[in-house]
């Protein structure tokens, strides 16, 4: 048999080290919709299975293409999703949402502590960045450190960036909207509006945040459980958070606060809190707080409120009480309330009530988007002086037959019980009733 050598070997040699390469290529470009995975050519994520390979590739980078439908099946069956970085160093690459959403995340793993879009995020050997990415219609239920978009953060800064999560989320210890606990980690620009129930370190952003600076970032929705609960933060030690609110409604037993559960050590410029505000219901049994259930070991904390009105609660460990007038626009005249905040590049003024209920909000607090079985934007309250009532008008929506308006005393509430009118109109007179926030959803039910 003719053994080849030399030049024509190595040529050989050559031909076959291409053909594999050249296989590993077309197995690699098979599983996303392009690139290679570098900073300058991240990898491109068009539908589910792709996004469900980026587990395959913790460090590489990633951009999102297009929005990801998650309720189809494997991913909506039995335990649904299975969180992505798993292990000690979890994900550390870059992902980037490029402002697109992902719909319906479903994970029903009771027992599995680590939950969430992605179990962890470590940044101890790599950029560990998760941004730009919207979750919507979450339903999520894990043991400890649960939250929407990450389950567990390490070292990871900037960690996540300008993302956010809205839906369900279920747990035991540890458990936050977007992200169950941050350790050392950084988030901002980011929000929650979920439903958030869990035992112990609940919270409506984050469950617990240990030396991880908070920066421009809201919660809405509805935080329940039992020790250390807070709209935003569960449980805050030495951490910074600064320009952020929450108007989530807050229920637990000890240690609740309208902002924050428990917090310890905000003694130093890199721990302060700053320019913060709550204005949910709160209710609790011990060290209940309008914004702070329990605080320890706190000297800067600076031009922070709570509203004694819409909390029922008329005290606070720290913060300052105001009522609802003086923190909504255009403040009771109140030149105190929100003395000193930026509002020309952070902050905005909700003039006419409708995007925030007239409390301030940050410049990109995202708007509903107007459709079938959603809440609507109300573009117009209209007082009537002296008749003692009001006028609601919205925008029109496509395919709506009618419109149910309703009326509830609680912003974050979730109960409305029955509409207090249906119209097929896009304006409604009503009784005016200061005590009651308004809604209007779009249906597409023919008028009664």
């Amino acid at each position: 048999m003719e053994t080849i050598t030399g030049t024509g070997s190595k040529t050989l040699r050559r031909l076959i080290l291409s053909f594999l390469l050249l296989s590993i290529a077309i197995a690699l470009s098979a599983q996303f919709s392009g690139g290679d995975g570098t900073e300058g050519r991240p990898y491109i994520i068009s539908n589910a299975e792709q996004l469900n390979n980026v587990r395959d590739f913790p460090s590489s980078h990633f951009r999102l293409r297009d929005d990801i439908n998650l309720d189809v099946a494997p991913y909506n069956e039995g335990e649904g999703w299975d969180p992505i970085g798993e292990g000690f160093n979890g994900f550390n690459g870059v992902f980037d949402g490029d402002g697109h959403t992902i719909d319906g995340l479903f994970i029903n793993r009771p027992e599995a502590n680590r939950v969430g879009l992605f179990e962890r995020l470590c940044g101890r050997n790599g950029p560990a960045v998760i941004k730009n990415v919207n979750l919507i219609n979450v339903n999520i239920t894990g043991n400890n450190e649960v939250g929407g978009l990450v389950g567990s953060m390490l070292e990871a800064s900037p960690g996540v960036v300008h993302s956010g999560v809205s839906g369900r989320i279920r747990g035991g210890d540890e458990v936050g909207g977007l992200v169950g606990d941050a350790l050392r980690s950084s988030i901002s620009g980011s929000y929650s509006d979920c439903h958030v129930t869990g035992v112990d370190d609940v919270g409506g952003l984050v469950g617990s945040l240990a030396d991880s600076p908070i920066e421009n970032s809201y919660s809405s929705g509805r935080v329940i459980g039992n020790d250390e609960v807070g709209g935003l933060v569960g449980s805050n030690l030495r951490s910074a958070i600064r320009n952020s609110y929450s108007v989530a409604g807050v229920e637990g037993n000890d240690q609740v606060g309208g902002f924050i559960g428990y917090s310890r050590d905000n003694n130093r410029d890199d721990r302060e809190i700053f320019h913060c505000y709550s204005a949910g219901r709160v209710s609790g049994e011990e060290r209940v707080g309008g914004f702070v259930g329990n605080h320890l070991r706190a000297t800067d904390v600076t031009f922070i409120y709570w509203d004694v009105e819409t909390s029922t609660m008329n005290e606070s460990p720290i913060g300052e009480g105001r009522t609802t007038a003086e923190l909504t626009y255009p403040y009771g005249g109140n030149p105190r309330s929100y003395a000193e905040w930026d509002f020309d590049d952070l902050w905005v003024h909700d003039e006419t009530g409708t995007i925030n209920n007239g409390y301030p909000y940050l410049y990109f607090h995202p708007l509903p988007e107007a459709g079938l079985d959603a809440p609507i934007v109300i573009i117009d309250i209209t007082e009537y002086e002296g008749d003692n009532v009001v006028r609601l008008r919205w925008e029109a929506v496509d395919d709506a037959r009618s419109y149910k308006i309703y009326a509830a005393e609680d912003l974050t509430s979730e109960d409305w019980g029955d509409p207090i009118a249906v119209t097929d109109q896009t304006e409604h007179l009503t009784e005016l009733d200061e005590t009651k926030f308004y809604y209007v959803i779009a249906s597409a039910e023919e008028m009664p």
